[in-house]
This record gives C-alpha cells, structure tokens and sequence, in this order.
C-alpha cells in the first residue's frame, strides 16, 4: 500500500490498524535483516591489506559488530527519527497525532526500505545508490506520513521532515569549523616550536 500507491489516503487507511504488535515486530524483522545483511556485506568486502612481508591482516571487520550495529542501528535510527519528527510536529506545528499511529505510519515503509537496501548492500555500487534513493523517497513518504497521521497541511509536514536535516547539515559545519581551527591552532603552535 504505502509504498506502491504513495499518498496521504494510503497512510489514512491504514490508521485503524495501529498497534505495537505491528510496529515492533515489523521493525525489528527489518533490524535483524540489516544486521544480518551487515555480515554477509562484510564478509564480501571486507578490507584488506598485504604488508611487505607477505602477510594479508584484515580490518575493519568483525561479524559480531556489524551483525549488532546493524540490528541497534536500524532500532536506534528509527525511534528516534520517529521521535524527533513526532515533537515537531505535535509541539512545533501543533499536529494532532498519537506516537503509535506515527509509528506505525513510519515504520510501513521504513522497514522495508531499510530490508531492501540491506540485501541490494551486497552489490557494489548499486547497494549505495539504492540506499540513496530509498532514503530520499523514504523521506517523502515520511512527509505524507506526517501529513495524515498529525492533520497538518503539506507544508508544515514537510518541515517537520526538513527541520532535522537542516539543523544536523548545520551541527555538522559548525563541528567541522571547530574541529579545522583545532587543527590550524595545534598546526600554528608546532610550527612555532
């Protein structure tokens, strides 16, 4: 449904169905997808490196880490992408929808994205582009999401959605100016010993 025939009826029809059965069991099926897609991802690509002695020492890869990184991310990302969406939406632009139907709104599409990206991963170069595109149609799909679950009118949905981007993008510059005048400053006093 979502997915297939995107719009703010699609997500309305499914409303009366919210519960969290669904929303945990869905989410934590595409978890355990991602971690175990994670491994098998890992073992394909893992990095390695033959030194002068002839010896190839791998890293970068341990089974357990990505088998739980992936399952704790997926988990991670979802509820508190859901989390955060949610407070803007219900305290910013005063939208009227409970954290279960938000939910289960979200996590109609975001599991199987997140399913479908982990098993496309295996495939070089076509695994990043189509977590690429499954992020950006996810968020559109979040933004109808947000629309029929909170009430609110296409515009604010979409800055509930945006909010978050932008403020990370601009956490983001401000830790890189930071970080680059550290380096300039430690640069700046070596040099002048």
């Amino acid at each position: 449904g979502v997915i297939t025939k995107p719009s703010i009826s699609s997500f309305d029809n499914v409303q009366a169905f919210a519960n969290w059965n669904t929303v945990l069991i869905t989410i934590g099926l595409a978890a355990l997808t991602r971690g175990v897609f994670g491994v098998i991802t890992d073992l394909i690509f893992r990095s390695s490196y033959t030194g002068i002695t002839g010896n190839t020492i791998y890293y970068g890869f341990s089974p357990f880490a990505s088998f739980f990184g992936g399952i704790f991310g997926a988990l991670i990302q979802f509820f508190v992408a859901v989390g955060v969406w949610w407070l803007i939406a219900r305290f910013l632009f005063k939208g009227t929808g409970a954290f279960l139907n938000y939910s289960h709104a979200i996590v109609l599409f975001y599991a199987p994205l997140i399913a479908a990206t982990a098993v496309v991963g295996v495939i070089p170069v076509l695994g990043g582009f189509a977590a690429f595109v499954a992020g950006i149609y996810a968020l559109y799909l979040a933004v109808l999401a947000t629309a029929s679950t909170h009430r609110l009118p296409m515009d604010r949905s979409v800055w509930t959605i945006v909010i978050p981007i932008i403020a990370g993008f601009v956490l983001f510059l401000l830790f890189a100016v930071l970080f680059a005048a550290l380096l300039v400053t430690l640069g700046i006093h070596f040099l002048g010993r």
